[in-house]
């Protein structure tokens, strides 16, 4: 099962890179402004290229289960950043937006997939079922328990072989 989580995640993760790594870089220089005035578009491009290296990492360290080589990851980054002069506060707030797209991204996607799971549940109870509606002029002006019964059993025939088209074949 978290296994599965954990793959699902991670695949998530992988097949969004570059959508959720515009997202953090949209974040962040909403919270950043001056980085906008700050870097030259080489920069900037180099920033985005980063961005998706940190998510592809933490996508391999979701998939495999290894907080460690993700922390290794950040360890190696956390060096090269102060040798390369980048302020640890920069550093920070992008993987504080990382969290925050990633968290609400997953989540989201979460219960697209949970919704469309039980509305297929919930067309399959449907089905199990049967919803019975009598129309008026169905029945004739015998009002027999065995005349509706007959009626509700045809109209339940049918709304389940059309359901069963609609789920089944569409």
């Amino acid at each position: 099962m978290v296994k599965d989580l954990n793959e699902n995640i991670s695949k998530q993760i992988s097949n969004n890179l570059n959508n959720y790594s515009e997202k953090i870089i949209e974040l962040q220089y909403s919270l950043q402004p001056e980085l906008i005035i700050k870097y030259n578009k080489l920069q900037k491009d180099k920033f985005l290229e980063d961005i998706k290296s940190t998510l592809n990492f933490l996508s391999v360290s979701i998939r495999v289960g290894s907080k460690e080589l993700y922390f290794s990851y950040i360890r190696w980054l956390t060096k090269l950043v102060k040798k390369i002069k980048i302020p640890m506060e920069e550093i920070l707030v992008n993987f504080q937006c990382i969290k925050e797209v990633i968290n609400s991204e997953i989540v989201l996607e979460s219960i697209k997939e949970i919704d469309e799971k039980f509305k297929k549940y919930t067309e399959i109870s449907e089905l199990s079922y049967g919803i019975i509606e009598i129309v008026s002029g169905q029945i004739d002006n015998d009002f027999s328990i065995d005349s509706y019964l007959k009626v509700a059993d045809e109209n339940m025939y049918l709304f389940k072989r059309n359901k069963k088209k609609s789920v089944f074949y569409n």
